[in-house]
């Protein structure tokens, strides 16, 4: 029993590395940062793709696939340079949106390529971030 039991083991392990390295074939990592005007005008550029569909009420949500990871970072905030008081004295820095509504996305695999021409033709993707708001580990 215990010799049959190893011998399925043994092709049970072989069998997922195989299939590791089949999944393994043509995954091209690269980050990429868009910047839109608006939600809607990013969800308009990525129309007909599939990381964009419908939840139960209707609304268009972005959502990752086995080709890209998506980061649905939207509206960022950042320092202004002034500070401001609170009732108790307390004093903090202020806080503004920064212009436009951000993506991050992380292309996996080829079939990704699409999606990243779209943005690229709607003139969407930006330079890396110095100091990104957030991003893939």
């Amino acid at each position: 029993m215990n010799d049959e039991l190893n011998a399925f083991s043994s092709d049970v392990q072989f069998d997922v590395a195989e299939e590791a390295q089949e999944i393994a074939v043509g995954l091209t990592q690269a980050d990429w940062f868009v910047k839109a005007d608006s939600r809607d005008a990013l969800l308009t550029a990525l129309d007909r793709t599939d990381i964009v569909s419908e939840d139960e009420d209707g609304n268009k949500v972005l959502h990752s696939t086995k080709a890209i990871g998506v980061d649905e970072v939207g509206t960022i905030y950042a320092p202004t340079g002034n500070t401001l008081t609170d009732d108790e004295g307390n004093e903090y820095p202020e806080i503004a949106p920064v212009t436009g509504y951000h993506l991050n996305l992380r292309k996996v695999r080829d079939e990704a390529d699409s999606i990243i021409k779209k943005l690229e033709d709607a003139k969407l993707t930006i330079d890396p971030p110095a100091t990104p708001s957030r991003k893939f580990l």
